[in-house]
């Protein structure tokens, strides 16, 4: 069975007092040692070439145009993937069933819109359930680079980061809250006074009151970027965010004319990743 990810709890008061509740939620996800994606994506897996922003990454290729799962017909053996474990004393996370939890979700649930009049809910909690994390075998890749990675995406890879790790996420889970603390039940018939699904979204309501969301999504990213003196070795990794740039470990990325959006900041080149720690 997939370990159960519960987010941190955080009270509603506390959310309203210090962080708004998607600063809160990217807070959970920056401790998984991933960046969070501002817009979840279902196909920005490993191996995906970055250019842009935080905020605003664009995908340059599929996951599979420099890491493909075959090659010459026998398996490259460069993803593997481990279930996350997150200690038992962690705990869900309840928000205020308003406005801006309607826009925290519109990040962490595409395709689900929150019905937020006509119903008596005052708070809902959430867990994400059957999360992965997805990596790139540096040994593979490796073995790869020096017997089958084209010229091109070497020079692609030299040039701009790719998702080295990536955070999915196969399913939610909601519960909604009356004033009183009851929790609101749910059927078929009233679904819709609570939530609106798009068309390619799978759901189903769990013991009469828990709303069950399966939309697989990638929700965080880890970021690497190939030089030609490593041959092949992953060295060159960013985990972390600082002032709308990318903050990278044990080096600087190229600085080329097409990759001047994924700057080191100054004086960042050779810090050490720091613990991300919640401060109000």
């Amino acid at each position: 069975m997939r370990g159960l990810l519960l987010i941190t709890g955080l009270s509603v008061l506390a959310l309203s007092g210090c962080k708004t509740p998607q600063k809160a939620y990217f807070q959970e996800i920056y401790k998984l040692g991933v960046i969070p994606f501002s817009n979840p994506v279902s196909e920005l897996g490993t191996g995906t070439p970055l250019t842009g922003k935080p905020g605003n990454v664009i995908a340059m290729a599929p996951p599979t145009r420099c890491f493909p799962d075959e090659f010459k017909g026998k398996p490259t053996d460069l993803r593997w993937a481990s279930d996350i474990i997150i200690p038992p004393t962690y705990k869900k996370m309840t928000f205020t069933f308003d406005a801006n939890f309607n826009s925290l979700m519109a990040v962490g649930t595409p395709g689900v819109q929150f019905n937020l009049t006509g119903n008596k809910v005052q708070t809902v909690e959430l867990e994400i359930r059957d999360a992965q994390i997805e990596m790139i075998d540096t040994i593979s890749l490796k073995e790869f680079y020096a017997t089958g990675m084209s010229e091109s995406c070497k020079d692609t890879l030299m040039s701009y980061p790719f998702i080295m790790e990536a955070l999915k996420v196969n399913s939610m889970s909601f519960t909604f809250f009356d004033s009183f603390g009851g929790k609101f039940n749910l059927t078929s018939a009233n679904i819709g006074d609570v939530a609106f699904f798009g068309g390619d979204v799978q759901w189903y309501i769990e013991q009469g009151s828990k709303l069950v969301v399966l939309t697989p999504k990638y929700i965080g990213y880890k970021l690497a970027q190939l030089r030609s003196e490593d041959e092949g070795s992953v060295n060159l990794t960013c985990s972390e965010i600082k002032k709308g740039e990318y903050v990278w470990l044990n080096g600087i990325p190229d600085q080329s004319d097409g990759n001047r959006q994924l700057k080191l900041p100054r004086g960042f080149g050779l810090r050490l990743r720091k613990q991300i720690t919640t401060t109000h």
